[in-house]
């Protein structure tokens, strides 16, 4: 469970029998009120406990839909984690492990809090970490299953490796970039929705046109994500004319700067630059014939 911003325990601890606590993750970071740290509920027989089992799914499944509706939604109910006997009876170890794994440390570098068990970012984590990191990532928990922004409930993929050793999460500098789109990722799957392209894009594209703007020098969040939105509505070469290469060289370094030209063009230079970029789709199309 995550609190930060909704907690769900008044509204379940009623289907728990008394004296049921809350094991929050002890985690060390600058920024996080250990009060409001996300925490575990163990439950020793789900049999005894479907009830409480039923109402975290209902209460996942409901955020999930509002996620579709509101780019800033939250998600309280963050993941159902299988454990073993041993892990149940004295969970002092999950909680560390899974606490140590929030906060990730860059050289000379304020650490950063690393909220991987959000579904919406956990959800993206089989595509960046590797099946190493991700098995360092949930253990000692069997697995991790959760509600997957597409509605889906969805299992983790770590693999199976026998002579797997638990050894801290760590991160590469590549990584950590394309972490740090994903709550871009969100907002921009938010706007998607509003275009109305059949098919509707897909994550991977999202994230690889949110990468395109990186590419091309932009680091504000907004700035990214209209270049994004443009590369969809105006064609993927749209970076390409002068209305837009004159912004982007004016934008280098100057966070906001992309995103209110862009507000500042005409229909008819809008225009101008959808019918460049429709004409190069159709000479290359032609070369390729």
């Amino acid at each position: 469970m995550d609190p930060t911003l909704a907690n769900p325990w008044d509204a379940l601890s009623p289907h728990l029998p008394s004296g049921q606590v809350r094991l929050q993750l002890p985690i060390s970071h600058p920024d996080i009120n250990p009060a409001n740290s996300p925490y575990l509920i163990v439950i020793g027989d789900e049999r005894r406990h479907e009830r409480f089992v039923s109402e975290t799914l209902g209460v996942a499944a409901r955020e999930c839909m509002e996620g579709a509706e509101n780019a800033r939604s939250s998600r309280a109910i963050c993941a159902w984690l299988p454990i073993d006997a041993i892990t149940a009876s004295n969970p002092t170890t999950l909680l560390r492990d899974l606490a140590a794994c929030a906060t990730v440390i860059r050289s000379g570098e304020k650490p950063l809090y690393f909220r991987y068990f959000d579904p919406r970012v956990t959800a993206q984590l089989e595509s960046i970490l590797s099946p190493a990191q991700r098995r360092s990532l949930v253990h000692p928990a069997l697995g991790w299953l959760f509600i997957h922004p597409a509605g889906r409930m969805h299992a983790l993929e770590v693999g199976v490796e026998e002579s797997f050793r638990s050894e801290p999460l760590s991160i590469t500098r590549e990584q950590l970039n394309e972490l740090e789109r994903v709550p871009w990722l969100q907002q921009l799957r938010y706007q998607s929705r509003q275009w109305r392209a059949t098919p509707p894009p897909e994550d991977p594209q999202l994230d690889a046109a949110l990468a395109r703007a990186q590419r091309a020098g932009l680091i504000a969040q907004e700035d990214c994500l209209v270049h994004a939105t443009c590369s969809f509505l105006l064609g993927p070469r749209f970076g390409t004319h002068a209305h837009v290469s004159a912004l982007l060289a004016e934008a280098q370094g100057m966070p906001g700067c992309f995103a209110s030209g862009m507000a500042r063009l005409t229909d008819v230079q809008l225009q101008e630059i959808r019918d460049s970029t429709d004409e190069t789709r159709v000479r290359q199309g032609s070369r390729h014939d």
